[in-house]
């Protein structure tokens, strides 16, 4: 037989003898250095901004100017206010339109403000004039007053740009409303017998001048 020294025996039965693991414990230290305490915050922004979801697109209008007309949209240097989308989208890629500030489009209402202003000072200016004036049309005619052909509202606005080439009667929205016989009453032709008329023409949106007309046998 064998003997054990006592060492060995105690070296035998410390193999056989399983040791609990060690509970974590709680180490209270003094004031963390400023070095940890900026570690900590940059830890905990990471953290939250990795959880924050990303905002949606922005759905404010913005206003933007029209570099060309477009059909069913608007007239060149028109504003006009859509999403951020439909203009980066649409507009500003095919180039016809740009972006404007709020200021700027204060600015655009002033400017067309005064716009309107001046056509309006221009406008009464000229009824003034044509109204004291009087356009005689001489025309050849037969015996019982009818004339050859017959003078349209296109003629009668070519003879007063003659006799007002100054004035502002070019414009595309400067036409005769309508032609008026001696009784007053709109007629529904134009001009096809000798005597006294009247036109009634639209000089802006709300100014309206009446020309006398005569229409004499032509010598």
């Amino acid at each position: 037989f064998s003997i054990t020294t006592s060492t060995e025996a105690q070296f035998q039965m410390a193999s056989f003898v399983s040791v609990p693991p060690a509970s974590p414990s709680i180490v209270r230290s003094g004031p963390a250095s400023p070095e940890t305490l900026m570690a900590r915050r940059q830890a905990v922004s990471t953290l939250f901004a990795k959880k924050k979801k990303t905002a949606p697109p922005s759905s404010k209008k913005i206003f933007v100017k029209l570099t060309k007309t477009i059909p069913g949209v608007g007239q060149k240097n028109d504003i006009l206010s859509v999403s951020p989308q439909l203009f980066q989208n649409k507009y500003q890629r095919n180039g016809s339109a740009v972006r404007v500030t709020e200021e700027e489009v204060e600015e655009e209402k002033i400017e067309e403000k005064n716009r309107q202003f001046e056509m309006l000072r221009e406008a009464e200016a000229l009824k003034d004039e044509l109204e004291q004036f009087e356009l005689n049309i001489p025309k050849k005619a037969g015996p019982n007053g009818h004339i050859f052909g017959s003078v349209t509202s296109k003629f009668i606005m070519s003879e007063l740009k003659n006799k007002f080439p100054n004035k502002p009667l070019d414009k595309k929205y400067v036409k005769v409303k309508a032609l008026q016989n001696q009784d007053n009453k709109d007629m529904k032709h134009d001009i096809k017998v000798l005597g006294e008329y009247k036109a009634k023409i639209s000089l802006l949106k709300d100014v309206e001048a009446v020309v006398r007309i005569t229409v004499s046998a032509e010598s």
